[in-house]
């Protein structure tokens, strides 16, 4: 089902070359266009003589008859350079991998492990682990198989659509897109060359310890520990090969494109951004939860219950309606724009509220000055006044 489904993609693909290679001519005419006539119209306007206007006119197309070419044979350009890491990858690992080849092989070693089930009860256990070895290598191959096909995909799809963008290369303003595609083909032909060098590797390594595998079930070594040996470093190597087909060839595109550096340090510090906002999340958390229950304390001070295990449920009552209300009212904050809403982590901001909360609980109200209210401190008869 597999070689079927790459065949469609491959055949809809040359389809495409047609229109697109007529719609890239038209756009690069226009494009050279207003390049020679900005080139021409900048010599006319600085009182060139006709020596400098014939310079001018034939650099401009000689350069630009250059990107022309590559209009019209963008398509098999781009098939030449990706047959040609293909044709590399053959003659170091032999005929490449195709992902049929890589299903079957799923197909085989799932095959292999579930023919050493026995009928007898007493053997459960090992069936269970020979079913579950064999559906990991079973998924495990159909995954490098789909890696696969998408990377075909992707070459089929790049010697077909990039002949649109070689129409950009009309005017030296827009030419570096056309410049990127031919770098676009040549990163997707480096990923065909490393997918096929790595599953061509790979296989071998797991076919050999298939039938490794295979010789020990028919010798009656099933349940051994080196049968178990063998089928976990079985599993175990399928897992790798997944990593490595899945890693290495991305690499090996960002780095043929010019992206490899900056997509690490682009990586880099998002993952340093994002330790350093769960770190300060979670110290704002542990602030803010501190404080709920030191509020709750206060608040079950202010109103005592009746016994203790009944402050101490109303405490933890008191403090997740405090951390509610904190929230709420730090979201109502920045909503509204109050100032110093936004400053900190959202945790620290409700511990500081909370906290504010606890101490006006604690603090006794203030005493009313001397002389004040409707009456007049009352005499304590042992005054003198003047009369």
């Amino acid at each position: 089902m597999v070689s079927p489904i790459m065949k469609a993609y491959h055949d809809a693909a040359l389809t495409w070359v047609g229109p697109l290679q007529a719609d890239a001519q038209r756009l690069f005419m226009l494009l050279f266009t207003i390049q020679l006539c900005w080139g021409l119209g900048s010599l006319a306007l600085r009182g060139a003589d006709l020596s400098e206007f014939l310079a001018e006119l034939v650099n401009q197309i000689m350069h630009y008859g250059i990107f022309f070419y590559l209009v019209t044979k963008s398509s098999e350009l781009a098939g030449q350079i990706i047959k040609s890491f293909t044709d590399a990858a053959a003659q170091v690992s032999g005929a490449p991998p195709t992902p049929t080849g890589v299903l079957n092989a799923g197909v085989n070693m799932a095959s292999t492990l579930l023919s050493n089930m026995s009928a007898n009860p007493l053997n459960y256990g090992i069936d269970l682990v020979l079913v579950l070895c064999g559906l990991i290598c079973l998924v495990c191959m159909a995954y490098i198989a789909a890696l696969m096909v998408m990377i075909n995909v992707e070459t089929y799809i790049v010697v077909s659509a990039l002949t649109l963008f070689t129409g950009f290369g009309g005017s030296r303003w827009t030419k570096d897109y056309a410049l990127r595609s031919l770098t676009y083909a040549m990163s997707a032909g480096g990923k065909l060359f490393m997918l096929n060098l790595v599953v061509a590797a790979g296989s071998q390594i797991i076919t050999d310890m298939n039938s490794g595998l295979s010789s020990i079930g028919t010798a009656g070594g099933v349940g051994s520990g080196a049968y178990y040996q063998t089928l976990l470093t079985l599993a175990g190597s399928v897992f790798v090969l997944v990593g490595v087909c899945k890693s290495l060839p991305d690499m090996i595109g960002s780095l043929l494109s010019g992206a490899s550096i900056g997509s690490n340090a682009a990586l880099a510090g998002m993952g340093r951004g994002a330790a350093a906002t769960a770190a300060a999340g979670g110290v704002g958390a542990v602030m803010a939860g501190a404080a709920a229950s030191s509020l709750a304390s206060a608040q079950v001070g202010a109103a005592p219950g009746v016994s203790r295990l009944g402050n101490a449920a109303r405490m933890v009552g008191l403090a997740g309606r405090n951390l509610a209300g904190a929230a709420v009212s730090d979201v109502g904050n920045r909503l509204s724009g109050k100032p110093g809403a936004n400053h900190g982590v959202m945790g620290g901001r409700m511990a500081a509220s909370m906290n504010k909360e606890r101490d006006d609980l604690r603090s006794p109200p203030p005493k009313p000055p001397a002389g004040s209210g409707d009456k007049a401190p009352p005499d304590p008869g042992n005054t003198i006044r003047s009369s």
